[in-house]
């Protein structure tokens, strides 16, 4: 009986090859060729191979260009060549093998760099001598930044980092270019984008200093048309009066009372015309001579 507990179970067949052939696909890591260490270190030019004792067995023709030649480098302790800011451990291989899978090693070179890094081309030279002139020095030291991996059919350690640099000035200062620079990180970028920045605020500050002149240039035209404007007050009313009035004197308190005065009505032939010939300035001594003449007659 159906409803004393007989228990029925359905099946579905369907065809889910695709599904499985696009999972398989995702899951699966594909196997890549080996490279070669000529590929590997053409890739990282800036990089350093240590042994299990520390030591250096190779460096990146990027790196190895910023020391003097005659500099041995291959074989000596990384701790003789440079100094480990972070993290703050020992440059021992197992702490070195713990700390690199995760933090990021910032490493300054202790010995002194080429002193003739400015020497790679003519144009590279006479940025190096302006640069002198200007009182920049060569820098003594460069910081390496990047991670410790470990490869084991080599059994080394591998220090894939880039220099610390902020300015393409900074970068020519220690004898490098932008194809020195490693190809897989964005530092050519950033300090491209560093150079159109500094373009950009060069630019306005250009313009400001233009504004500032223009500015200068037109304060002292406006000097020079208020003392002009001064010399026409005092030509056509007297001195000690137009002073006043500049001072904020309430003009009404200003006017003297005579009792006798004479008033001269005249007529100038021809002012039309003479004043077409005349400056401002001429014009009111003009008048003021007329004046003067009636007075005296």
């Amino acid at each position: 009986n159906l409803f004393l507990g007989t228990l029925i179970i359905f099946r579905v067949d369907f065809n889910n090859s695709a599904v499985k052939d696009t999972s398989q696909r995702l899951f699966s890591i594909p196997n890549l060729p080996d490279i070669t260490s000529e590929t590997f270190f053409k890739v990282f030019p800036f990089c350093l191979l240590i042994d299990p004792s520390m030591r250096i067995y190779h460096m990146g023709k990027s790196v190895k260009s910023l020391f003097p030649v005659d500099t041995v480098l291959i074989g000596r302790y990384l701790e003789e060549i440079f100094r480990l800011i972070r993290p703050d451990i020992s440059l021992e291989w197992d702490k070195v093998l713990s700390y690199g899978r995760h933090i990021v090693f910032l490493m300054e070179s202790r010995i002194p760099l080429r002193s003739d890094k400015g020497n790679k081309s003519n144009e590279n030279s006479t940025i190096q001598r302006l640069k002198t002139t200007a009182g920049i020095t060569g820098s003594s030291s460069i910081r390496l930044k990047g991670q410790m991996k470990w490869i084991s059919s080599w059994n080394m350690i591998v220090f894939l980092c880039h220099p610390v640099l902020s300015t393409t000035e900074e970068m020519m200062n220690i004898g490098l270019t932008l194809h020195d620079l490693n190809f897989y990180d964005g530092s050519s970028e950033i300090l491209i984008a560093g150079m159109q920045h500094a373009r950009q605020l060069q630019a306005a500050i250009d313009k400001q200093h233009a504004w500032i002149s223009q500015l200068q240039a037109t304060k002292v035209e406006l000097q020079e048309w208020r003392r002009k404007g001064k010399r026409l007050l005092y030509s056509m009313m007297p001195r000690h009066i137009a002073q006043m009035l500049q001072q904020g004197v309430v003009a009404n308190s200003i006017c003297e009372s005579h009792k006798l005065i004479t008033v001269l009505f005249c007529y100038t032939l021809d002012f039309k015309d003479v004043i077409q010939k005349l400056s401002p300035t001429e014009i009111v001594q003009s008048i003021n001579k007329m004046v003067i003449v009636f007075e005296q007659s």
